[in-house]
């Protein structure tokens, strides 16, 4: 499900960043990226390109090795209900990486690259606002032993938390004390206590993400 319609991303970097605003204040999303202090961010991506290049396919590879393991580990091919967009992060370090290597002039690159870490933003604050609405709606006292043992090493672990928190502060240039994952972090723990008394049980499973 796109976050924003095409023409939002046609119009540039400031009708973007608008429009993520909107959606971070609507979802509890926290810190809006200041314009200023991420284009001149962005300017410091560029200069260390050899670092940039390789954060961006360690953020890539760190999520989707994580998604890999947990789908093994559980008893369905797919995440539950809260933590789907945890599937569309890989494509925007991805993206990012793809972007920095183009031959493109300076400063299309700057407003390129602009635009990709706003995406991942934006899907960061969604991914937020879906945990504390799967939270709220008691889903995370769904879960049987099985999903409960498949996260305790891929998607709870602190490793995990903490390298998402690097890895997105590293392009967005917040400091990682931003980044709290409050909501995420509270679900997931609910996820980890849960006790469920049918051990079968499977939690409700979404596909449109």
């Amino acid at each position: 499900m796109a976050l924003l319609g095409v023409d939002v991303w046609d119009a540039g970097p400031k009708r973007v960043a608008e429009e993520v605003a909107k959606i971070e204040a609507a979802h509890g999303g926290g810190q809006p990226l200041d314009k200023e202090r991420l284009q001149e961010h962005v300017r410091k991506l560029i200069r260390n390109r050899a670092m940039t290049l390789t954060m961006a396919q360690g953020g890539s590879e760190l999520i989707a090795n994580a998604i890999h393991a947990y789908k093994k580990a559980g008893p369905a091919n797919a995440l539950p209900e809260g933590l789907e967009r945890f599937e569309d992060l890989p494509a925007h370090f991805k993206a990012i990486r793809e972007t920095l290597d183009s031959d493109r002039p300076l400063t299309d690159l700057e407003e390129a690259l602009i635009i990709e870490i706003q995406r991942l933003h934006a899907t960061i604050s969604r991914l937020e606002s879906e945990a504390r609405a799967a939270k709220e709606k008691g889903l995370g006292r769904q879960f049987c032993e099985t999903w409960v043992n498949g996260m305790a090493s891929t998607l709870s672990d602190k490793w995990f938390l903490g390298g998402l928190g690097l890895f997105t502060a590293h392009f967005t240039g917040l400091d990682v004390s931003d980044l709290t994952f409050q909501n995420l972090r509270g679900y997931i723990s609910e996820i980890m206590s849960a006790a469920p008394n049918d051990a079968t049980a499977t939690p409700k499973m979404t596909t449109d993400i």
